[in-house]
């Protein structure tokens, strides 16, 4: 889950929530181990690298969490850092990102996303989960975060609709045109015979140069 504002880029994902519900541990476990190595062999083949004050400030950070407990830390390389978290709640969104994430396990994942999600939160990123669900999570949530739901690798394309807004009709300007009278009559209509309304008064409109 990506969270930023509509004001600047959204930030690198930081949450990874797993929708575990009536799954065995195991099951889990294997997901998950599956999911470090494949963002592992990504990261690898990009050849990114991770400069050291961001590696430095991911220890840190992943460190202090640990402290504060229920959590645990995974570290697969200098590249990408996990915080397994076995309390949702204790999920601090304030992150020094560069590849540091934090993770936990869903039983109810309406309920904790209810929860969780803040007018701040921008895009979740899916897998595994299919239209019907994913609606189902928008509907509950009603508006209260998460303006966009794409597949995972799809976060950061562009398109028409961006932070819950129709940027075409944002950034177009509409001329009203109303000249009809009181009752929604043109100007200058007859009455109907029975209509008690006063015949509306015809105005002119002019336009006059300035002097030059």
């Amino acid at each position: 889950m990506r969270t930023g504002s509509t004001r600047a880029p959204a930030p690198p994902p930081r949450l990874v929530l797993w929708a575990a519900e009536g799954a065995p541990d195991g099951v889990l476990d294997a997901a998950r181990a599956r999911f470090h190595a494949s963002v592992g062999r990504a990261i690898a083949s990009r050849g990114y690298e991770a400069p050291t004050g961001i590696v430095m400030a991911k220890l840190t950070t992943s460190l202090v969490r640990a402290a504060a407990g229920s959590a645990h830390i995974e570290r697969d390389s200098n590249e990408a850092t996990w915080v397994l978290l076995d309390d949702l709640a204790t999920y601090d969104r304030d992150s020094c990102g560069g590849g540091l994430f934090f993770e936990a396990a869903s039983r109810d994942l309406a309920a904790d996303l209810v929860a969780l999600v803040g007018i701040r939160d921008q895009t979740a990123g899916c897998f595994g989960l299919d239209t019907a669900r994913v609606r189902a999570l928008a509907l509950t949530l009603n508006g209260q975060g998460v303006d966009r739901w794409v597949a995972i690798g799809r976060a950061l394309e562009f398109g028409a609709t961006w932070d819950g807004y129709d940027l075409l009709a944002e950034l177009t300007r509409r001329v009203t045109i109303d000249v009809g009278g009181p009752t929604g009559r043109a100007m200058g209509a007859p009455a109907a015979p029975d209509d008690p309304t006063p015949e509306p008064t015809a105005h002119s409109v002019t336009h006059q140069e300035p002097p030059a």
